[in-house]
């Protein structure tokens, strides 16, 4: 297991045999998210790439009290608060 030609050969048979088996593997995968499995409904968009496990989030939102004095600022919060 440690000579790599004999490696290499295995993985090309692997691959060769598999390869055959994609169409049916795809249509199995496609079976399982028709039936609604959620997992098998996350791998076809990460197969798809087209899920994000993060969102981006916009920071750049301006501050409708940014200029008020502390005087001010608490003026507003009487006003709200009752």
């Amino acid at each position: 297991m440690k000579n790599e030609n004999f490696l290499a050969y295995m993985n090309s048979q692997i691959d060769k045999y598999t390869d055959g088996e994609l169409a049916e593997i795809w249509k199995a995968l496609l079976r399982k998210c028709r039936l609604g499995d959620t997992a098998a409904i996350k791998l076809y968009f990460e197969l798809k790439g087209k899920y994000r496990t993060s969102i981006d989030v916009n920071t750049n939102v301006p501050n409708p009290y940014e200029g008020l004095t502390r005087e001010q600022l608490l003026q507003l919060a009487r006003e709200n608060s009752g």
